[in-house]
């Protein structure tokens, strides 16, 4: 009974995304956000939407994404290189326009769905890149993607990409100097709780109960006492934000599924100290 369920409620949501296919009548929406600074980054923003609901198989693909337009150097190039990678293998014929770009990996996928329809009867893929933040040394993105293929239920996982603006390299762990020691996993734990008390809310969550939140394949370290002897770091790479540096757990990776994906941000002042110099480069004279 619960297996018929889960297939009812993916099926409905597969058929939701179709409906709204149809209304859209799945044509790109844009628009284009152009900074007038020297360090002058231009960004396209495209949709791809297609669907199919027949004979009780159901399967979507949505994809938005922000991408640079045109590619003119190093920064716009590494970025348009980083989003490809995320949407998928291979690259198309044309990387220097965004609707090209969405519209091969949509059908892409799409037509991986079709093929293996009868295996998967219900299958969803929803990817979503967006610019995340844009300072006077360096611009951030953020990439979402959602995705149920043979599973009873769908995955969300999350990823970012901090990108200098002089020369667009790329930054993530290597932001930081070193990620054993005991202060360090400190952040880590007390942004772990912090997401977990914004998600269970203020009073669900304590020193008690903590370790009880946490996957129980995880052997996280959560005592109060010090020194921390250890707790896990992400898979993904941290990245630049606003405020401060974010990290992101995937589902199952420090929480059941039913928590989600733990993310949080680590204040500037916080995360200072376990920065190495050239990351630290990167916040001087923030706007």
């Amino acid at each position: 009974m619960k297996s018929t369920r889960m297939r009812t409620v993916f099926s409905l949501f597969a058929a939701t995304l179709f409906a709204l296919a149809c209304v859209t009548s799945c044509k790109n929406s844009k628009f284009k956000r152009t900074f007038t600074r020297p360090d002058t980054l231009c960004v396209d923003s495209a949709n791809f939407c297609r669907a199919d609901s027949t004979d009780k198989r159901c399967i979507a693909v949505d994809i938005h994404a922000d991408y640079p337009t045109p590619i003119t150097g190093k920064l716009s190039a590494n970025i348009a290189a980083w989003i490809r990678s995320k949407l998928g293998k291979g690259t198309p014929a044309d990387t220097m326009n965004v609707d090209n770009v969405v519209s091969y990996y949509g059908n892409m996928k799409y037509n991986s769905f079709v093929a293996n329809r009868d295996s998967a009867p219900v299958s969803y893929y929803k990817a979503d890149c967006r610019m995340d933040v844009n300072r006077k040394n360096y611009i951030s993105f953020c990439f979402t993607l959602a995705e149920c293929t043979h599973g009873m239920h769908g995955i969300t996982s999350v990823s970012g990409m901090t990108f200098r603006k002089n020369d667009g390299k790329q930054f993530g762990w290597d932001m930081i100097k070193d990620t054993t020691s005991n202060d360090f996993h400190k952040l880590m734990r007390e942004g772990v709780r912090s997401y977990l008390k914004k998600t269970l809310g203020e009073n669900c969550v304590s020193d008690e109960n903590f370790r009880s939140l946490l996957a129980p394949e995880s052997e996280a370290d959560v005592s109060i006492e010090t020194p921390l002897k250890s707790f896990p770091i992400p898979q993904a790479a941290p990245f630049l934000s606003r405020n401060g540096m974010t990290f992101v757990f995937q589902p199952y990776e420090i929480t059941p599924f039913s928590l989600g994906a733990p993310k949080f941000t680590v204040p500037f002042d916080e995360i200072k100290q376990h920065m190495t110099k050239e990351a630290l480069s990167l916040l001087k004279k923030r706007d």
